[in-house]
């Protein structure tokens, strides 16, 4: 992890990220999703957005998906989803959803953030990946 959000190593990941220039403040998960879901592909790669605060502005202006469920919080997201839009009230759409059993799920015990983070790694995710965090409200792991 540390080898994907250190900026030295941007050019190994992709030539688009790293000739962007975001790499000098943003990780390679937040260039991927501005790529992915912000309209204006041209302002992205331009050279223009020189720090978190524009590509912040950036995000805003140009990302076209009104709704984003996580697998992470999937009934509760959906359910929100349906309510927002007015296709059903909340009783109703979790009646219909119902509270599943959770399929797929690891079996390996490596579920926890210490089995994927340092404190130092943490801490450069955190800087790194400020974008995603700010607008997902993800939490640092207890390392």
């Amino acid at each position: 992890m540390r080898k994907v959000m250190h900026p030295r190593y941007a050019a190994l990941l992709s030539g688009a990220y790293y000739a962007s220039g975001l790499h000098r403040y943003a990780g390679f998960y937040t260039y991927r999703y501005c790529n992915l879901y912000c309209r204006d592909e041209r302002t992205l790669h331009s050279g223009r957005l020189r720090d978190l605060a524009s590509l912040r502005a950036f995000e805003e202006a140009n990302c076209y998906i009104d709704d984003f469920i996580q697998t992470a919080r999937l009934t509760a997201d959906f359910v929100a989803l349906i309510e927002r839009h007015g296709w059903a009230d909340e009783e109703t759409a979790r009646a219909a959803i119902g509270e599943k059993d959770r399929v797929n799920t690891s079996r390996k015990g490596l579920t926890k953030a210490e089995h994927f983070y340092d404190a130092e790694t943490a801490d450069l995710v955190a800087e790194r990946e400020r974008l995603l965090i700010d607008r997902f409200g993800y939490r640092r792991p207890d390392v």
